[in-house]
């Protein structure tokens, strides 16, 4: 059980947090809205590039000291916390606090450590700026690996929480960092059990919060009201991100805290309505200003077939799958091509492909007449290569809607850009084929030639203008938030969702209001979907909004 005083620091400390959160972020976006924009960046030559960044020195200088002055405050906050909560706040110990090189250094493996809490949502300053889209981490990740790594976390943090005095013994006693963190493993020399139980109690007070609301929702949910589930579910979302930012206060209190023991003092009833009541105040504020306060949802949407399958079992990028998939019925199947020496193009998700002999290929180095002879395994399946015109005709002859990925791994200069929509364009326009692309100077130049649409692939929430260039965003879910769609669709254009597999995904960016789901199984989650529209499911949303998805303030 927490005794009052750590409540009354941990209600605090969440203010604290997430004001600086909030403000860092403004600082953030201003930051970046300095900086020029990336696509201009011109890597054609080295030459090129440096007489692009001796232009533009001086903006990056001052963003990169934009950047270390957000890290300057939160050493700053941190300094501020341990000398308050043991009364020795002064103007001179703050200015020794930060002439502390040791205290820098100890702040920056301190985030390093806790830059998997802010995986699972929780408002860790400065590495919520660095969460990894849910995507990426599914790619190279499963059930058995992901026990293994929290397993393992889980030991490392109950090392690292008999090191959690260091900040004090450097602030408040002056020790040098070996000594500090000696006194410090002295000092939870016999603390071991209590760690786990600090731990065990963190853990579970996630589980309740997010039982609880998810709990609360569904009861709303059976009401079968779509403004009462998106009124309530707003609501209890921002409670839920007001316990997240209280249990973010909670971590963080562990690593400023003092060994010595504090006399539990009495707290009237009032006090503990101010703790729940600023933790509310935040928990909305944060909602809010995150910009992902629900709405109604869109009427219309597109399915599209991710790497042209219809399930994990069916070879990605081939024409084998593409009937089959096309079974299913999706409004889109999306395939990625990249071009090969001799100016061909053909469907791969990766710029290398290893033969069963494993030879290795780089696609843009070797000719088509070569990669058309090297079987490789796909999926389980030995298989070669296809040819996008192949892939197009076939797909013209079903009437098969496709969103092209045009994958450039290389710098691609405008004569080969014209070439591709020379030997491709009528074909593709034939069916009202969409390209996107992760490289937007290309997509600058590539519209100069046709009138195909055209959009922006990003894995995290790019910035939405009205720019005719992108007619449409395609983004990766776990960065999204309702605020992005809104925004694209007061200009008009389209926000895609990028890979949406499970219900409790399908059901958040449904709620969110995105127009394309980009999935793996299309014909489920057609299925979900037209269940979903039916019937609210909120109850997924409160708690999958927040956790495993880009933290943000």
């Amino acid at each position: 059980m927490m005794n009052n005083h750590k409540v009354k620091c941990m209600t605090y400390l969440m203010v604290i947090v997430f004001v600086y959160n909030y403000l860092s972020s403004v600082w953030v976006g201003y930051l970046n809205n300095f900086l020029p924009a990336a696509y201009n960046i011109n890597t054609a030559r080295i030459s090129s590039l440096l007489t692009y960044l001796e232009k533009n020195i001086w903006q990056y200088v001052i963003s990169i000291l934009g950047y270390f002055s957000i890290f300057l405050i939160l050493v700053v906050m941190l300094v501020f916390i341990v000398l308050l909560t043991n009364d020795k706040l002064t103007a001179s110990n703050i200015r020794h606090g930060l002439s502390n090189q040791r205290v820098y250094l100890v702040t920056v493996l301190l985030l390093l450590f806790l830059l998997p809490l802010n995986q699972i949502g929780l408002k860790i300053p400065i590495v919520n700026y660095i969460t990894v889209p849910t995507t990426f981490i599914a790619m190279v990740s499963g059930p058995l690996k992901n026990i293994i790594f929290w397993s393992s976390y889980v030991i490392v943090m109950l090392f690292v929480l008999k090191l959690k005095y260091v900040f004090y013994y450097l602030l408040i006693e002056n020790d040098n960092l070996k000594k500090a963190i000696r006194k410090s493993w002295d000092a939870s020399h016999h603390t071991t059990v209590r760690n786990v139980k600090i731990v065990i109690l963190f853990v579970l007070q996630l589980i309740i919060a997010v039982t609880f609301v998810a709990a609360l929702q569904y009861i709303f949910d059976e009401l079968r009201i779509f403004r009462v589930s998106i009124l309530t579910a707003n609501v209890l979302m921002s409670l839920l991100a007001g316990v997240i930012y209280f249990l973010t206060a909670e971590v963080i209190l562990l690593f400023t805290s003092s060994p010595k023991k504090i006399e539990k003092k009495n707290k009237s009833v009032s006090e503990y309505v101010f703790s729940v009541i600023l933790l509310i105040i935040v928990g909305f504020s944060s909602v809010a200003l995150a910009g992902r306060l629900l709405a109604k949802p869109a009427s219309d949407y597109l399915v599209i077939a991710h790497m042209g399958i219809s399930s994990k079992k069916d070879v990605p990028n081939s024409i084998k799958s593409l009937a089959k998939t096309h079974l299913t019925k999706p409004d889109y199947v999306e395939i990625d091509i990249q071009k090969t020496k001799d100016g061909q193009y053909v469907l791969s998700h990766d710029s290398t492909i290893e033969s069963v002999t494993g030879k290795k290929f780089k696609i843009s180095d070797t000719s088509w007449k070569r990669l058309r002879e090297v079987k490789f395994i796909s999926s389980g399946h030995k298989v070669y290569l296809t040819n996008f015109r192949t892939y197009l005709k076939k797909a013209n002859q079903l009437n098969q809607k496709i969103l092209v990925e045009l994958k450039i791994n290389s710098t691609i200069n405008n004569n080969e850009l014209q070439k591709l929509i020379d030997k491709y364009g009528k074909d593709m326009q034939k069916n009202h084929t969409q390209i996107q692309s992760l490289n937007q100077n290309s997509l600058t130049r590539l519209n100069k030639y046709t009138n195909i649409t055209l959009g922006l692939l990003s894995p995290v929430n790019n910035l939405i203008n009205n720019s005719k260039k992108n007619q449409f965003y395609s983004i990766e879910f776990s960065s999204l938030s309702p605020q992005t769609t809104k925004k694209a669709h007061k200009f008009g254009k389209k926000i895609y969702a990028w890979t949406v597999n499970t219900d409790s995904d399908i059901t958040t960016m449904y709620a969110y209001g995105v127009d394309g789901f980009i999935t793996d199984t299309p014909a489920t989650t057609r299925e979900y979907l037209k269940k979903v529209a039916k019937q609210p499911q909120y109850a997924k949303v409160v708690w999958n909004g927040l956790l495993f998805k880009r933290s943000n303030f």
